[in-house]
């Protein structure tokens, strides 16, 4: 019985170790290579220069996204599109934000802690209706 609760409390904490693993690259995934970051920021510049004042984002907000594809575009593996930038948003929040979506959303964090709590209640459910 020991041990089996201590595999189910390694896999509790291989859980909650394994999405911060994964989010020194959390890029939406519309543009979570460098070849489609780079053409969607080229098409939000690109309108922007043509019609700036009908554009959904300020110039600071398109100074940030041209940064931060030069800060990465030779080791994009280590993108952070969640770091803060100059604008006070990060790169994600500027990108829903052009989309129409939703400029301060943070529900990208709850995702993943509500996947977390299902895979936890999964192993829970699984411990306690396992036959021994």
């Amino acid at each position: 019985m020991h041990s089996t609760t201590m595999k189910f409390w390694y896999i509790l904490i291989l859980l909650l170790v394994l999405p911060s693993l994964s989010a020194s690259t959390n890029c939406i995934n519309d543009y979570d290579s460098r070849e489609e970051f780079q053409e969607l920021s080229g098409n939000i510049l690109i309108e922007y220069l043509d019609k700036p004042e009908e554009s959904n984002l300020n110039a600071l907000e398109i100074t940030q996204l041209t940064g931060f594809y030069e800060k990465y575009k030779d080791n994009w593996d280590n993108a952070d599109c969640n770091e803060q930038g100059v604008s006070g948003k990060n790169v994600n929040e500027i990108i829903l934000k052009y989309k129409g979506g939703v400029a301060n959303s943070n529900i990208y964090p709850f995702l993943g802690v509500g996947i977390i709590v299902l895979l936890v209640l999964f192993a829970l459910y699984r411990q306690f209706t396992r036959k021994e």
